[in-house]
C-alpha cells in the first residue's frame, strides 16, 4: 500500500508542477506583452520625434538637418533597409531600432 500512496503522492505533485510552469508562462506572456507594448511605444515616439525635428529643421534644429548631404546619409539606411514583418523577426526589430537611434543621434548633435 505504501507504492500506490507514493505512486499517488508523486502525480500530484507532477500535476502541481505542471499547473505551476503553466501560471508561469502565462505571467511571462503578460510580461512579455507588456514591455513589447512599452518599447514599441517608445520607438514610435521617437520616430515622431524624428519627423518633427525635420520637419521644423529650419526654425531650431542643428545644422545638420538641414545640410543636404547629411540628409541624404541620413536617407541611404532607410532606403535599404529591408524586412520581413510577416516573420515578426527580432532582427527586423533591431535594425529599426539601429537606424532610429542613428538619425536621432545625428539630428540631437
Amino acid at each position: 500500500m505504501a507504492e500506490g500512496s507514493s505512486v499517488k503522492n508523486s502525480r500530484k505533485k507532477s500535476k502541481n508542477t505542471r499547473q505551476n510552469v503553466a501560471a508561469e508562462l502565462s505571467s511571462l506572456r503578460t510580461l512579455a506583452k507588456e514591455i513589447i507594448h512599452r518599447y514599441q511605444s517608445n520607438l514610435e515616439a521617437e520616430i515622431i520625434w524624428c519627423i518633427n525635428a525635420l520637419s521644423n529643421a529650419e526654425e531650431e534644429l542643428s545644422a545638420k538637418a538641414n545640410d543636404q548631404d547629411q540628409l541624404e546619409i541620413l536617407l541611404k539606411p532607410l532606403v535599404m533597409l529591408t524586412t520581413k514583418p510577416e516573420k515578426g523577426r527580432l532582427k527586423d526589430i533591431k535594425k529599426i531600432h539601429r537606424i532610429v537611434k542613428y538619425i536621432s543621434k545625428t539630428l540631437m548633435e
